[in-house]
């Protein structure tokens, strides 16, 4: 990592006026750190935003889509090193994810282009996942617009990242017809092993289910605990809600999970348990019950893979 003492002006003159498109995305990077985990103004980056974006969009829209990356909550988790409260910092990315899509309204709601004929192209890739990243914009900015284009994009899409992209859309935003674009994805898809892995994973990253609900999916018909990608869409989905994984229950289930997988596959196991590496930056009244957690189910654990983890994360 290297440190560089850039102004917020400094790095939004980059985000405009850069031409390697890696160091555009690093600025726009650097200034989102800044304003979610050093409350900087984030008016800097949208005014910069709202300059770069119409050009690039249509030059290279794959780089437009990716300067619109926010990092997960899990990701802002690595930057925190005391006091981590994972309810903070939801609350944090998702007020700045509203203020950013709003500010940016004017452009999201002129961008959205219905899917074409399929192209296996980089530039055909760029569209589709412009496509994608500015429903998902213009949902969070409340475009009135926005819901029906997820639900015709569903419909009519060419591809499978144009079907997930709506289909996450739907999920991730809570539409109504959710539960019945999940129901038609899983009859048109329920054959193909990888489509279904997608199909766990949307659904264990779903912010309005409750872990229980989350956890209800390894009861699913065609969720096997054998098969290692299965088990990775499910619970690697499910870490990336930090609200819900460091939590009693969420943190016990899991390790109810590890406990099963210790006596099948312990190197899967033990990899999972990697999840709470960051345990000792928790705020002090949701570390302690944590470790004690640990403490308490290592004496499940029998395979030496999953030991050794659980001592060294302890």
């Amino acid at each position: 990592i290297l440190d560089f003492a850039y102004t917020d002006g400094d790095l939004a003159f980059l985000v405009q006026h850069e031409t390697n498109g890696f160091n555009q995305w690093q600025a726009v990077q650097e200034l989102i750190q800044r304003v979610l985990l050093k409350d900087h103004d984030a008016d800097v980056l949208i005014h910069a935003l709202q300059h770069a974006l119409p050009n690039i969009k249509n030059s290279d829209p794959m780089l437009a889509s990716r300067l619109l990356d926010i990092p997960t909550e899990k990701e802002l988790a690595n930057g925190v090193s005391v006091d981590y409260d994972p309810q903070a910092i939801k609350a944090k990315r998702d007020d700045f994810k509203k203020i950013l899509a709003t500010g940016l309204k004017d452009i999201l709601q002129v961008s959205y282009t219905e899917p074409t004929a399929y192209s296996d192209t980089a530039q055909g890739m760029g569209e589709r996942a412009w496509r994608n990243t500015v429903l998902d914009f213009a949902l969070t900015a409340g475009v009135s617009q926005a819901g029906a284009w997820a639900i015709a994009q569903y419909h009519n899409a060419t591809c499978m990242s144009e079907r997930m992209g709506a289909l996450s859309a739907a999920v991730s935003h809570n539409l109504a017809q959710k539960a019945e674009l999940l129901a038609d994805f899983y009859q048109r898809f329920n054959q193909d092993d990888l489509v279904m892995d997608l199909w766990f994973s949307l659904q264990a990253a779903d912010k309005a289910c409750g872990v229980e609900q989350i956890f209800a999916l390894t009861q699913h018909a065609d969720f096997d605990m054998n098969t290692p990608n299965r088990v990775r869409a499910v619970l690697g989905s499910f870490v990336t809600q930090p609200t819900k994984f460091w939590t009693a229950d969420g943190a016990s289930r899991y390790l109810d999970m590890i406990a099963v997988l210790d006596k099948r596959n312990p190197l899967l196991a033990s990899r999972l348990l990697q999840a709470f590496s960051n345990w000792k930056t928790l705020s002090e009244h949701l570390q302690t019950p944590i470790k004690d957690l640990l403490e308490t189910k290592r004496g499940d654990m029998t395979s030496k893979n999953v030991k050794e983890t659980l001592g060294n994360l302890l």
